[in-house]
Parts: C-alpha cells; structure tokens; sequence
C-alpha cells in the first residue's frame, strides 16, 4: 500500500485534528440531541425519491443486556423523523448479528417490536439473501450496498480486541451469516481493519449516530458496566465519528487499530497545527467535556500518560497486517 506512515504522536495529532475539522462531524450531549436530530436527518434525506430504499443499520448479538444496545428514546425518534420525511418510502431496521440466525427474535427480546410496527417499518436480517465479495472475499449484502440512503446507529462500547466498538466496527453486520457460519469472524479478526475499509469504499452514503449516553466500558462490548458519560456524535464521515467518540471515551485514537491506516491513507496533513487531547476537545462550541470518563484508561489499568514506543510498536504491527492482508483466511 503507498501511504504515509506517522513515525511520532504529534504528527499523528496533525493528521486527525486536520479531518476532523474538515468533516461534518457534530458532537452533543443528550439534552440537544433531539432538537437538532431532525435538522440533521432532513439535510441527509433531502433527495431521497419516493421508492428508494432506507436502512437504519443497528447493532445486536443476542447475548447483551438491553442497556448495551441503542436507548429506546433515540430509536424512536429516528424512526419518527424518518417516517414524517418519507412518508412512502420503504425503510427498514436492519443487522447481521454475528452469533445469532433470528434477528425478529432479537428484536423482540428488546422490545422494539412495537415501535417497528407503530412506524411501519420492515426487518431485514443481512446475514440472508444475496451478497457481493469484497476483496473477493468478504460476502456483503447486496441489499446494503444498493440502499439509497443508510442511517448507522450504535452503542458506544469498549472492545476487548479492538479497542471500541463503533460505527465503523458496527457495518461488520453486512456480512452474511449463511455464508460465513457463526460466529462470522472466527479466526479472521486481523482482517477486519481492511476489510472495513474496503467495505466504505463500497458502502453508499450513510449518516452516523453514536450513542455515548451511559455507554459500555471496562469489558466490553458483552459484558462491562455502564460508563457515566452523556454524548451523542452525528455525522457523514464514520471515521472521523468514531474519532471524536473515541476521545469523549477519554483515551487517544492512536490506541484503536481499526482507526490508524484510514486516517493516515488519506494523507490530509499539510497544515502543522500542534494538537493534543485537550485542544482537540475544543474544536466545537457545543461539544462538552467527558474526560473524567476515562473508559479506556481505566479499563486498562493505565494513567493518561500514553508512552511513545508503546505507540510505534502497535503502529508497525497494523502496518505489517495491512502489507500482509489477507491473513489466515
């Protein structure tokens, strides 16, 4: 791959400070959230034409608590808002769990039934039907890269293996099932920061929503606690959503794998403005502070000081699974 490869924290800094700023990306707290989600969401829907096709992409595996998935307020009002703007259209609630076959089953378990039929939504489960191979590999489905417009919802969590669990780790439920067998990604995690890549490059505009409201921390993202945080991102660019979430988490995106080679392929680090944590906090006037949250420093048992060969060392490894991609498939 032709990519430049950030050698220290700082340029790494400049790099995603510059994105950030270039995206769309909004960050809230949960007293805001609903009065400004419809100016959002309209701006997103505005072209949409009678009979195309609307996703509400979620994020379930049949094993979590009710509180690890998206909160049942914010559910609703997306489906209200997408209803009264399209009042025609097809739209419907959709995933690919990784360990489960009945995904109506998982809905109702959450209690979201009522809702999908109070707005006349339909289910599509994506581990069925027909699939195009990414890579030649991966089998999406086709119903997600044809959609017309996708609106990606999920839970803020920590990650064992990955770090966190966001927008971007959230489209891994494109994937088929029926296909790959469950749990779909045993023995091929090392593959996924490129595959999820590749998948973007594929994947028709989505608008993201992350909810940080009371999300997942310590061991997550099917066990851990509840985090004492109260944010909400928006936007069109889902990996600059999941890097201001992943600093409202309280730790640096340099920690998440899945974050690392997509921020530095896309080469935006002309402008040298120095940059750290706090600084970056500061970019937006509605963006309020949740560093005392600290999830991922507290789940690993590590003060905000982030050692640079820590850093350098997890970077030559991304690089070396990205060079080598695929791996034991």
């Amino acid at each position: 791959m032709d990519a430049s490869w950030c050698d220290t924290f700082s340029e790494f800094n400049e790099c995603l400070y510059n994105q950030i700023l270039d995206s769309d990306t909004k960050v809230m707290d949960n007293c805001h959230v609903f009065e400004t989600l419809s100016d959002f969401l309209e701006n997103y829907l505005y072209n949409v034409k009678s009979k195309d096709v609307i996703l509400i992409k979620t994020s379930v595996t049949g094993k979590r608590s009710g509180w690890h998935e998206i909160r049942i307020d914010l559910l609703e009002n997306i489906f209200s808002i997408c209803r009264k703007l399209c009042p025609q259209n097809p739209i419907f609630l959709c995933d690919g769990p990784a360990y489960i076959k009945d995904l109506e089953k998982e809905y109702k378990r959450l209690n979201w039934m009522p809702l999908i039929r109070k707005y006349n939504i339909s289910i599509m489960d994506l581990n069925y039907g027909d699939t195009i191979f990414i890579d030649n590999i991966w089998p999406v489905s086709v119903s997600w890269v044809n959609a017309s417009k996708i609106i990606n919802v999920c839970k803020a969590k920590t990650h064992k293996r990955f770090g966190v669990s966001l927008s971007t780790k959230n489209l891994l439920g494109t994937l088929s099932g029926s296909i790959m067998g469950y749990p779909k990604l045993s023995n091929k995690h090392e593959n996924v920061p490129r595959f999820l890549f590749s998948l973007l490059e594929q994947t028709p505009s989505m608008f993201n929503i992350i909810d940080g409201v009371k999300g997942v921390e310590g061991n997550g993202p099917m066990h851990g606690s509840r985090a004492k945080s109260d944010f909400v991102v928006m936007g069109t660019e889902g990996y600059m959503c999941d890097a201001r979430a992943v600093i409202e988490m309280g730790f640096h995106p340099a920690v998440v794998p899945a974050l690392i080679v997509p921020l530095l392929h896309k080469e935006k680090c002309a402008e040298k403005i120095p940059c750290n944590l706090k600084e970056l906090r500061q970019t937006d006037y509605d963006f309020l502070p949740n560093i005392s949250c600290a999830w991922m420093y507290r789940s690993l048992g590590k003060g905000e000081e982030l050692l640079e060969d820590i850093y350098l060392n997890l970077l030559g490894g991304i690089k070396e699974c990205w060079i080598n991609y695929p791996k034991n498939m």
